[in-house]
């Protein structure tokens, strides 16, 4: 036995454990009066289960898809995270505020005049690639939120006008944004980010904001963590009303790529105004993600004012027309976030610097130690197959041996955080087949699965470690230069 899990409170870590390390189909078995009593319940859980392991794999193989520019993001981000407040210090700083999250969709073109109307009297947040419409009609968002780690945010943030809202990075968010924003800024480091987590020595307890499926997801925790009491969403279609992907003034990709995606979407979703839109699997999934988001705010009570977009469960439809005359009365500053940021400009911790400069540069040169550790144990491993079949005492200490080493790379404290996140899908096979490889007593059986396994995550590791090196670097490179601009910049005041 492996895992053994009691109540419903451990259902949750009972489904992580057996989606890390099952290799077959599971076997459901229950005890014959749950069998006759109780056999909803049980279908439930099994049902729950089912739902959790793929959303389990979903996250894993989206891990892997952005393992290098997530981890890269992470790691170049510790220069802008120590020099900016965090999310979580601008707590319930506007409680019982009504904000706006608004997003890319088509719906948002017909909303544009009022979110306008509506600006002195919200918060207006934009999620993503939705700050380019706003600000082309003029309007400026209190916030601008980026999560999305890939360098197409470049475009996103092409126009000056863009790149002078607050705003809010994420540290999964690509890396060039945070650092050309010339406005007020502040950063969430993401549940999800185990490196800045060991960098900082931060818990997940202590953070806010986990991953979602949309960059909507991550405006919609901000604002919930500024203390709004309801959240409007607009432009949020989550489908393609009448064939069109984004709104008017969206133009980060190719016309003939969105024409491609909304052409050959397979599914289909009711609308607000109770007929169907096209939509895709990833859609769905974003839907899915935005309900159950707004299931786990229930203080809060939620808007749907797209007014062609798809129906979200626990936000009802109400026009923005409507909205606008509830909210006349309410007020917000012009610049409430931004005055808020400086309000909160914290001076550098010039020790929690060097303290994360120091493990940068120890966890940096302990990949060169590892990197030769491995070509021993590889060295080693060569030689076992061979003598487990021919000398088994010498395969036994030899195995012995390998185990030991590989203990010591293992039990690093940086090992997971870094190598999980360059490396999510090969750590995760290797987790899956490990409490098999312990089980194992017959020593050929076993040295060909150390042999196979285990050498096997050795080559990956042994192939990203320069990688990882010349990430370090130049995450070390621009903490001084950050550093070394605020220094001259306190000497001149």
């Amino acid at each position: 036995m492996y895992w053994l899990s009691v109540g419903e409170s451990q259902l949750n870590m009972m489904f992580h454990m057996l989606s890390s390390y099952m290799l077959e189909d599971l076997g459901f078995i229950a005890l014959r009066k749950y069998l006759s009593d109780d056999m909803n319940l049980l279908r439930e859980v099994k049902g729950n289960f089912q739902e959790y392991r793929q959303s389990f794999l979903v996250d894993k193989h989206t891990e892997n898809r952005f393992r290098e520019e997530w981890t890269r993001n992470y790691l170049y981000h510790l220069s802008d995270v120590i020099n900016t407040p965090s999310i979580e210090q601008l707590f319930y700083a506007f409680e019982g505020a009504t904000v706006v999250v608004v997003s890319s969709g088509p719906s948002l073109q017909e909303d544009i005049e009022w979110l306008k109307k509506l600006r002195p009297h919200v918060l207006i947040i934009s999620a993503g690639s939705s700050i380019q419409a706003l600000v082309k009609h003029g309007i400026q968002p209190h916030l601008a939120v980026i999560m999305d780690g890939h360098p197409v945010n470049k475009k996103i943030f092409a126009s000056s006008v863009t790149r002078e809202q607050p705003l809010l990075f994420t540290s999964s968010s690509y890396y060039e944004i945070s650092e050309q924003n010339s406005a007020e800024k502040i950063h969430s480091i993401m549940k999800s980010d185990a490196v800045s987590q060991y960098f900082f020595e931060l818990s997940k307890e202590e953070l806010f904001i986990s991953p979602t499926e949309t960059v909507a997801g991550t405006a919609i925790q901000a604002a919930a963590c500024l203390g709004a009491k309801r959240i409007i969403l607009a432009g949020q279609d989550l489908s393609f009303p009448d064939n069109k992907f984004y709104a008017d003034g969206i133009e980060h990709f190719a016309a003939e790529t969105i024409d491609k995606t909304v052409q050959e979407a397979p599914k289909k979703v009711l609308n607000v105004k109770g007929t169907y839109n096209t939509t895709d699997e990833s859609f769905s999934l974003m839907k899915d993600g935005l309900e159950n988001l707004i299931t786990a705010l229930p203080r809060i009570e939620f808007v749907n004012s797209s007014c062609n977009g798809a129906v979200i469960a626990g936000a009802p439809f109400k026009p923005m027309e409507e909205m606008y005359k509830l909210l006349a009365s309410e007020s917000v500053d012009p610049d409430a976030i931004a005055d808020l940021i400086n309000e909160k400009n914290i001076a550098v911790d010039m020790n929690k610097v060097q303290g994360v400069r120091d493990k940068l540069i120890a966890t940096r040169e302990d990949l060169f130690n590892v990197r030769s550790e491995i070509a021993a144990i590889l060295k080693l491993m060569n030689k076992l197959r061979e003598f487990s079949r021919t000398k088994p005492a010498k395969a036994q200490n030899m195995m012995e041996s390998i185990e030991q080493m590989w203990g010591l790379i293992a039990n690093r404290k940086w090992f997971s955080p870094i190598f999980e996140s360059i490396m999510p899908i090969e750590i995760a096979r290797f987790d899956q087949v490990l409490p098999v490889i312990v089980t194992e007593h017959q020593l050929t059986r076993k040295s060909d699965l150390i042999y196979e396994h285990l050498g096997k995550l050795l080559q990956d590791m042994t192939a990203q470690i320069p990688i990882l090196e010349e990430m370090f670097s130049e995450s070390i490179r621009r903490l001084d230069k950050k550093t070394d601009s605020d220094a001259a910049v306190h000497k001149d005041i």
